[in-house]
């Protein structure tokens, strides 16, 4: 059939690798030192993917990198090349984007935009005693929040007007 097995008599793609044991199937050494690994989880058969030497870094040169959970097209996570990070749908490429659900944040220019489609589109929650839940700075220098005091929910600092 053309395919080759490396610990697997019967291999159905062109290269199958297959341990018995729970170490890595594939181990990447430079000069002579382990520094990564790809194998699979001994709790679940998950493919784990890792480094021994810090950090593990994933690259593209010049293409956007899509993270896919459900096994079919549908990007669930996508970062692409103008510093944009995008759970959701498709990519919002500046705030005002409307078309699509999912959250975005820009790294480059700074903003985050949520969208939603009859949800919530923030939840801020104070896990423990009363303060403040978001705070709003111009030029590092502190000019209003919205805080919390029992039941009590206060905009400080800010003029408020309806028009």
């Amino acid at each position: 059939s053309g395919n080759v097995g490396i610990g697997d008599s019967n291999p159905n793609v062109h290269l199958t690798l297959n341990s018995s044991t729970t170490s890595p199937v594939i181990g990447f050494k430079q000069s002579g030192t382990a520094k990564g690994y790809i194998g699979t989880s001994i709790n679940n058969g998950s493919v784990v993917v890792g480094s021994s030497a810090g950090d593990l870094g994933i690259r593209s040169e010049n293409h956007t990198i899509n993270f896919s959970c459900n096994g079919g097209n549908n990007r669930n996570m996508t970062l692409d090349t103008s510093d944009r990070l995008t759970i959701g749908d498709s990519a919002i490429t500046a705030p005002g984007s409307y078309n699509y659900t999912g959250v975005t944040i820009s790294g480059e220019y700074g903003w985050i935009v949520s969208n939603s489609d009859g949800a919530n589109c923030l939840y801020a929650n104070r896990m423990t005693s009363d303060g403040s839940i978001i705070q709003f700075a111009q030029n590092g220098t502190a000019e209003g929040s919205i805080t919390v005091s029992g039941s009590t929910v206060s905009y400080n600092g800010g003029h408020l007007k309806r028009w």
